[in-house]
């Protein structure tokens, strides 16, 4: 502040001068503490929000990985269980098909042994 501005305050003596002067230094500090201050807090709040955003995006993620575990655990649950069935279909085939074999084989026994019995 020049002296110019120092007169305008009224300051007439020296001390008075530098009264103003020093008022008018410390308005300032004031003022650039209080525009810290601000700045701070508005950087605090964007830093909240980006945090929040963060944790939901996060969130967000962890339950899709687990949907798509739990899909993935479902699907192969049910090949597993279609290969279980198709063995077991499998199984009783064969079954069907030895049983289906011996009934066939003692027929043809029985054929033969009624063959030989009317000889």
């Amino acid at each position: 502040a020049g002296a110019s501005e120092l007169s305008v305050l009224g300051a007439s003596s020296e001390a008075e001068r530098e009264a103003a002067l020093a008022r008018m230094k410390n308005a300032v500090a004031e003022e650039e503490r209080t525009q810290r201050a601000t700045e701070m807090r508005r950087m605090e709040e964007r830093m909240q929000h980006y945090k929040a955003e963060l944790d939901g995006d996060m969130a967000r993620q962890q339950r899709e990985m687990k949907a798509n575990v739990a899909a993935r655990v479902a699907s192969e649950q049910e090949k597993l269980l279609e290969a279980e069935r198709s063995a077991a279909n499998k199984n009783r085939a064969a079954v069907l098909g030895a049983e289906s074999a011996e009934a066939e084989a003692a027929q043809a026994a029985m054929m033969k042994e009624r063959l030989r019995a009317e000889k």
